[in-house]
């Protein structure tokens, strides 16, 4: 049998068996754009009847990634509702064709399968994949502000259930192979993950079960009305839009959108609430907020390929050392060894690093306890973790220790026999390193807390290599960080944003006398949380120390009677003295207002919350220009993307280069 000839698919005859495998040309993962749909309905229509079943499989290290962005951010940016509808439905039309067929179908995931691609396999009849803990399932499209629309939203909450769908797409979870296999999202797991493997293929069709009844009741299932009589329903939907209100916040419509779909399609069989589906969704694509979402996936996507391409011809590490077993040297000791690198982690101070390492297995032991990891798990991360001992050579060597010029100098001094050495400052100069060491040094500003932060700042000092800054950014890779290549300056990049943002806050309170109204403005704004608490959270004498530091680099006026100033003389240092801006001691859990007169003044001017806004933020862009002219980093997209991942700028505002938009 012959078949129509594509770029992007693959069409293999196993007897009474085809298998389809998806190949996208020119990309190193398959995605779905209307070419490859395309494609596969032709496919689709030439199939004979007597085919007994079709394989869905990857020719790739994934299976699928999704629908390709790209398109629909171009559908998006033209504002023709009707091409963007028409391309939706379009994918809807092409995995129902999967779905009627007059043969079984089976989805063979040899790798991660994400957003359209989890949904290809939804439509098929049965899914299987590889026993590998890497591979990842989810419909991750609520992140984007749109939702799951080529039958996310109506086949999984069939098959599932209605709030274990709800969780996984309101929440845009991850699950993996064997919490997969838990929820019925898979029907089985086969101890390859290889399909090119001679007769794997063959093994995994003949062992399922094809006959007429069996596949007329798994679709039954999926094309039907959800079964939940009206307690249940209630149960189910009026306990989950609380919990996804909550978690979703004001300003990201698309996981209340997405459970309101579900909810509305409950008494709706499959071809009406696509229908309902292919709407929601192109509501939420109208929206602005679903278009800065993606352009800010889309800069992440530029800034990997970007990584990928610095550090492709980089070794990693294979043996590290981390010297200062603080809270951040703990942890990006911890950090290293869960990633499978040999670490030894040491600190002058006597007990410090075998405290460190506690610390690590307490955290271990909670994720244990949750089922997440094993004692196997565990064990492993806790053997690769070695204190107090040299070690010998070492790829890279983390100076870790507390924010001092001379004592960094002293310890970068004293470390021999590793390739390279990396300095983890948030405003040392990379390069006075350097100079007063007389070694290369690069530096690695990770951000606290290490385990959950994304963002490393890679600082190019001026004696700092390209290699060197390759193996540096290769290594932050492998931790599961994102890396961004910041020329050596004073507070790099997020400092150098952030702070003046937050004395211009300081000048604000001394001003106006309050400050907790502030921080409510701010949060309301999209902030996770005003500058008020941020200073409490982070320290007050990190605020002050960095302030004093800033300002003398860059002129900026810095208070030294200012509210930051007043707290930190007065020892009130946030949250770890339980005193700050906030009272921390006080009802457990609450913040309440310290009622310390910051500024002296007997008096309250009043401030508009535009003012409020305006003042806060103008200085913060207005740094961001400068950073860009003197080529600090290359582009407003590392800017946006570290304020985001460093910062915690609103996503949904699409970055800080936007923020003068529609003014």
């Amino acid at each position: 049998m012959s078949y129509t000839e594509t770029k992007n698919f693959n069409i293999i005859e196993r007897g009474d068996y085809l298998e389809v495998q998806i190949d996208c040309e020119n990309s190193s993962a398959n995605a779905f754009n209307r070419k490859v749909l395309e494609e596969l309905n032709s496919i689709l229509d030439s199939i004979p009847e007597n085919v007994k079943a079709v394989a869905f499989t990857s020719a790739k290290t994934t299976f699928v990634v999704g629908a390709d962005v790209n398109e629909i951010y171009e559908l998006a940016k033209t504002e023709d509702i009707e091409k963007l509808a028409s391309f939706i439905r379009y994918g809807q039309e092409t995995f129902n064709k999967i779905e009627d067929a007059p043969y079984a179908t089976v989805a063979l995931l040899n790798g991660t399968a994400m957003g359209g691609g989890l949904e290809i396999a939804l439509a098929c009849d049965y899914r299987i994949a590889g026993n590998d803990p890497n591979i990842k399932l989810a419909l991750p499209e609520t992140k984007l502000g749109i939702l799951p629309a080529w039958g996310g939203t109506t086949r999984l909450p069939r098959l599932i259930g209605a709030d274990n769908a709800i969780d996984l797409i309101c929440s845009a979870k991850t699950v993996n192979v064997k919490q997969a296999l838990k929820l019925h999202l898979l029907d089985g797991v086969i101890n390859s993950n290889d399909f090119k493997m001679v007769n794997i293929v063959d093994q995994c069709l003949e062992s399922l079960d094809f006959s007429q009844a069996t596949i007329e009741k798994i679709r039954s299932k999926k094309k039907s009305r959800l079964k939940l009589n009206m307690i249940e329903s209630m149960m189910v939907f009026k306990g989950a839009e609380g919990l996804v209100s909550k978690a979703a916040g004001p300003h990201y419509p698309a996981p209340l959108e997405a459970l309101n779909t579900i909810k509305e399609s409950k008494k709706l069989d499959r071809d009406d609430a696509l229908e309902l589906e292919a709407n929601a969704a192109v509501k939420l694509g109208q929206l602005p907020v679903t278009f800065n979402l993606i352009e800010i996936f889309l800069k992440d996507q530029f800034i990997k390929a970007k990584n990928k391409k610095l550090s492709k011809d980089a070794s990693i590490p294979e043996i590290v050392g981390v010297y200062g077993a603080g809270t951040m040297g703990g942890d990006i000791a911890y950090v290293t060894a869960n990633n499978n690198i040999l670490t030894y982690l040491n600190d002058a101070k006597e007990g410090a690093a075998e405290k460190a390492k506690g610390k690590a297995k307490d955290y271990l032991m909670d994720k244990v306890g949750k089922n997440y990891i094993t004692i196997e798990e565990m064990t492993s991360v806790l053997n690769s973790m070695v204190v107090n001992e040299s070690g010998g050579p070492k790829d890279i060597a983390v100076e870790a220790i507390y924010e001092n010029f001379d004592a960094k100098v002293e310890l970068i001094k004293s470390i021999e026999n590793s390739r390279i050495i990396v300095s983890n400052t948030s405003t040392i100069s990379i390069t006075a390193l350097s100079e007063a060491t007389g070694k290369e040094v690069c530096g690695m500003h990770f951000f606290n807390p290490v385990k959950k932060m994304p963002l490393v700042e890679v600082i190019r000092g001026k004696n700092t290599s390209d290699e060197t800054v390759a193996e540096v950014v290769a290594f932050a890779l492998k931790l599961g960080k994102t890396p961004i290549v910041v020329n050596d300056c004073p507070g790099f990049l997020v400092n150098r944003l952030l702070f003046p943002y937050l004395l211009t806050f300081d000048k604000i309170v001394k001003k106006v006398n309050y400050f907790e109204q502030i921080d409510k403005v701010m949060k309301n704004w999209g902030w996770p949380m005003g500058p008020a608490t941020l200073c409490d959270l982070v320290g007050i004498d990190i605020a002050y120390h960095g302030g004093k530091i800033m300002a003398d680099a860059y002129g900026w006026e810095f208070d030294p009677d200012g509210p930051i100033s007043t707290l930190f003389k007065s020892g009130e240092l946030g949250q770890k003295t339980g005193s700050g801006f906030y009272n921390w001691k006080e009802k457990r859990g609450k913040k309440v207002v310290n009622g310390v007169n910051y500024s002296g003044n007997t008096t309250t001017e009043t401030i508009s919350e535009e003012e409020i806004v305006s003042k806060l933020m103008e200085p913060m862009y207005k740094e961001a220009q400068k950073i860009l002219e003197e080529g600090v980093v290359d582009s407003w997209d590392e800017i946006d993307l570290a304020m985001i991942l460093g910062a915690g700028y609103p996503p949904f505002m699409g970055g800080l280069s936007k923020l003068n938009e529609g003014k």
